[in-house]
């Protein structure tokens, strides 16, 4: 189970370094023009609350439903990266994995993307707990107290739906998973 999370983790992370000309494609998509985007609009965005979101979870769903009404949802990620809160949802339809991102404010489909994929691990929404409990459970952590994350992902990985929410603190980076249907930690 430990190497499982190790693997998932590294796995995030990669995805994550890969995501960095992503990040730039998606601050040229935004209505904003870049020349208005300044460094304090940045600063103001990653000191939000996450709590503040206008879009919920369902919102989210209902919005990638919408886009693709045949895809089931694998995982849904809320995060910052892009200078304003953004869902990413991916889902999966036959051998196909789409990615919408979704403004978590102004609830505007700002990309997507397909290609082929064939792992059928996708979410049940009726066995899963709310962000906020998932919040609640890792602020039980003791490197997470009185802390608030900066942004959480829910998937479903080889039977298991789990949250990883990601904190801040100074340099440092946390990451929690909590099982989404338990809500207990996983680390």
């Amino acid at each position: 189970m430990v190497r499982k999370i190790l693997v998932s983790c590294s796995t995030l992370f990669l995805l994550i370094a890969c995501s960095s000309a992503e990040e730039q494609t998606m601050h040229s998509l935004s209505n904003e023009p870049s020349s208005q985007a300044g460094n304090g609009e940045q600063a103001e965005a990653s000191s939000a609350n996450i709590l503040d979101v206008d879009t919920s979870l369902s919102d989210a769903v209902a919005i990638f439903r919408e886009v693709h009404p045949t895809a089931k949802v694998q995982s849904i990620d809320l995060n910052t990266s892009y200078e304003n809160y953004v869902y990413e949802v991916t889902g999966l339809d036959a051998n196909t994995e789409y990615r919408v991102f979704i403004d978590a404010t102004s609830k505007e489909v700002l990309k997507e993307k397909k290609e082929s994929q064939d792992n059928d691990d996708t979410i049940d929404f009726a066995a899963i707990i709310q962000p906020e409990k998932a919040m609640e459970v890792a602020s039980k952590v003791e490197e997470t107290r009185g802390l608030m994350p900066e942004s959480w992902t829910l998937e479903a990985e080889d039977g298991i739906h789990s949250y990883t929410l990601t904190y801040e603190n100074g340099n440092s980076e946390i990451e929690v998973k909590v099982d989404a249907v338990k809500a207990k930690p996983l680390n």
